[in-house]
């Protein structure tokens, strides 16, 4: 999130993470109360909950690439609530699935995946990308000051996302 405030002109790019944070946390609570809701009312499983948020989080990726006034603000919130949502609702699936006698454990294993997916993709993929993508300055360090630079890392978030998109419609059919 730093180094895309920074590409498009911001001084402290702190705020964005903020707001992914603050929105993450409504992410979690909203998606934990409509998604009882919506299992008791209407059967809705909620590994749609799952697939709903993984189109919110491609359009906010995709919203971030277009490097509109104001697209990162936007973007944050919704990657932040989609963010929210992937912590909240695998846990629940998980439990339905195979019962509470293992249940820690299999907690653990799916919250092993955050840091996990982070390091993999956001700091080697994403930053082998970027200083593949970067200009290299005077002093011999990589900046990006353009934008467009960013749209390969979102471009293939937004393919991996897809990709989960369709294995979540095809879990729910």
């Amino acid at each position: 999130m730093g180094q895309m405030g920074l590409a498009l002109g911001f001084n402290d790019a702190s705020i964005f993470v903020s707001l992914m944070s603050i929105w993450g946390f409504f992410g979690r609570i909203v998606s934990g109360l409509l998604s009882e809701y919506y299992i008791w009312k209407c059967g809705t499983p909620r590994p749609v909950w799952n697939a709903a948020s993984q189109i919110l989080m491609a359009l906010g990726y995709i919203i971030m690439a277009m490097a509109l006034p104001g697209s990162l603000h936007i973007g944050s919130i919704l990657v932040g609530i989609c963010y929210g949502v992937r912590l909240t609702i695998p846990v629940p699936v998980a439990s339905e699935l195979f019962g509470v006698k293992y249940y820690g454990l299999l907690y653990k294993i799916l919250i092993l995946n955050l840091p996990l997916g982070s390091f993999l993709f956001s700091g080697l993929l994403a930053g082998y990308l970027y200083d593949a993508q970067a200009t290299i300055s005077v002093d011999g360090s990589n900046t990006c000051n353009a934008p467009f630079r960013h749209n390969s890392c979102f471009s293939y978030n937004v393919s991996f996302l897809s990709v989960n998109l369709t294995n979540n419609y095809n879990s729910v059919r």
